[in-house]
């Protein structure tokens, strides 16, 4: 076969590697999803946030969510208000928000919450155009944010309830990093929640069900949109020629692909593309010191320990030809709605590749301006 008559494969049936298999079939490509569970189901909180990643992903890849969830009698609502370990109920809406906090605390420290997290929603808007949209990281914005010492203890330690500061270090915590290691933008989740609210599963009788439905959900579209699912463990992938990669499995078999995509972790892309293990390069004035190895967290996503961590991460379009990735190594991050959105730049990668044709959508932003955001709230 010659290399457009060839399937992209994707490796690993990852969130990141589920969207860029739907969106690519969407768009006409064959694709085999290899995966070393024969029954893969990517883990997912009960709790939703950034639904429109969702919403976004199944409309570009067939039927829209609503009518997926609706053919399974589910629905998706918005969440209860978050309990604070104190038992104040934290809305998620701005003007809420303040008038809880008010009631509960007193007006100085709703102002210290209100300003913390307008200071993150700008932050947010430059920390999303890296990681979300072109993931150009040598803007001078978005280099000069992502290497900030700034700690998301930091920013804790400028609300005083502890109940509250815990919202702010579990930011960090809920991602197995010390807040005292993680970068200040992490917290621009907390914005995301504000904006977008949260949300949830329900069956027809309104009972909350797992987040791990929608996983299902993804998975029974990637059967109908002819995704073949193949499992296996990948040994390598390798560059066949110029048009064409190969991806190598460990009962020795190749899968000949006109491009990858991959969805593992950082650690296990590395290898399986032959390049080094991700590592922060080190100067001292002139002088090259030896790289510092990243770390890995219990769930295998990257440990942040000081602010140039971000250098050690994975471009989308990497140094390797024909190759995307779609994993959990990337500035995005791994945050489920960051995974979906990376895929959705994965797809525009390999697409144009093999097509030549730009895929990416106008209007990348759908954000509201400050002064949208500020009218009508305290």
């Amino acid at each position: 076969m010659s290399g457009p008559d060839l399937p992209v494969v994707v490796v690993g049936a990852s969130l990141g590697g589920l969207a860029a298999a739907v969106r690519l079939a969407k768009l006409g490509h064959q694709v085999t999803l290899v995966d070393g569970a024969a029954d893969p189901t990517p883990s997912l909180p009960d709790l939703i946030e950034l639904p429109a990643a969702w919403r976004d992903l199944f409309r570009k890849s067939g039927r829209i969510l609503d009518a997926a969830l609706a053919e399974e009698h589910l629905d998706l609502v918005p969440a209860p208000p978050r309990v604070l370990a104190d038992g104040v109920r934290l809305p998620t809406d701005r003007g809420e928000q303040f008038a809880a906090l008010t009631a509960a605390y007193g007006t100085s420290v709703a102002e210290s919450w209100r300003d913390l997290l307008d200071e993150a929603d700008d932050a947010w808007q430059v920390v999303r155009r890296a990681g979300l949209e072109t993931h150009d990281l040598t803007d001078p914005a978005v280099a000069g944010l992502l290497a900030r010492h700034t700690t998301v203890a930091d920013l804790a330690e400028r609300i005083a309830p502890p109940a509250l500061r815990h919202v702010v270090e579990h930011v960090a915590q809920d991602r197995h990093v010390d807040p005292a290691h993680a970068p200040a933008w992490w917290v621009t989740e907390l914005c995301v929640r504000r904006t977008f609210s949260t949300w949830q599963l329900v069956d027809a009788a309104g009972t909350p069900q797992p987040g791990s439905r929608l996983a299902d959900l993804l998975l029974a579209r990637a059967d109908r949109r002819g995704v073949e699912r193949r499992t296996g463990i990948v040994t390598a992938i390798q560059l066949l020629g110029h048009q064409s990669v190969a991806v190598r499995l460990s009962d020795v078999s190749t899968e000949p692909a006109a491009a990858v995509v991959s969805g593992v972790d950082l650690w296990q892309h590395r290898r399986l593309t032959g390049q080094p293990a991700p590592a922060l390069s080190r100067r001292l004035g002139p002088v090259p010191l030896p790289s510092r190895p990243l770390t890995a967290t219990d769930t295998q996503t990257p440990t942040w320990e000081e602010p140039d961590t971000w250098r050690a991460l994975e471009p989308v379009a990497g140094p390797v030809p024909r190759v995307a990735y779609a994993g959990s190594g990337t500035v995005a991050g791994d945050l489920p709605w960051a995974r979906l959105l990376v895929g959705a730049l994965a797809t525009y990668e390999v697409h144009e590749w093999l097509t030549g044709e730009d895929v990416r959508p106008a209007n990348k932003s759908g954000h509201r301006s400050r002064a949208a955001r500020v009218a009508g709230s305290a």
